[in-house]
């Protein structure tokens, strides 16, 4: 069995075992004829794969998060290409520019242009807007109206604590 397990990685896999085993046993000693065998069976066998530091389904896929470069590269590496490279072809829109054509894209995207707005919208826009001027207009006024000209004829605190005599 080689190594394909990395250090960070068999630290999680073996903390996550023990909590996991932790929370069966505890689980166990209330209920114990309700005892999370899976649960217990998974985390002692995420536990067997920290110490150990070999994973029978990176095995299976190919995959190693060791720093070693083996026949498939290293897991971190290969991801770190891979989202690189995503973000350039997201930024660039396609990996087949020129240098001078990725600057002048990256230029115009970073000027902010004002969207074109269809008749529709503007009419949605100005709905908006005058609903948002109103209610912030009939809030000011209740704002500044006082407590005893909305009551006159009661107390607010008499019906905040009620008397039992």
């Amino acid at each position: 069995m080689r190594r394909n397990v990395g250090t960070t990685d068999a630290m999680i896999r073996i903390t996550a075992g023990l909590l996991g085993l932790a929370y069966g046993v505890g689980r166990m000693s209330k209920r114990p004829h309700r005892t999370p065998w899976l649960l217990m069976s998974l985390s002692a066998m995420k536990v067997a794969e920290g110490v150990t530091r070999f994973c029978p389904m990176y095995a299976a896929i190919g995959m190693n998060s060791t720093g070693e470069k083996g026949e498939s590269g290293n897991l971190m590496d290969r991801i770190k290409k891979s989202s690189i490279q995503a973000v350039m072809n997201q930024v660039t829109g396609g990996s087949n520019r020129t240098e001078s054509n990725v600057n002048e894209t990256t230029a115009a995207q970073m000027t902010h242009r004002e969207p074109e707005l269809t008749a529709e919208d503007r009419k949605i826009e100005e709905a908006v807007r005058d609903f948002v001027n109103e209610s912030s207009d009939a809030k000011s006024a209740v704002a500044g109206t006082d407590r005893k000209n909305r009551s006159d004829h009661y107390s607010h605190d008499e019906h905040r604590y009620p008397t039992y005599s």
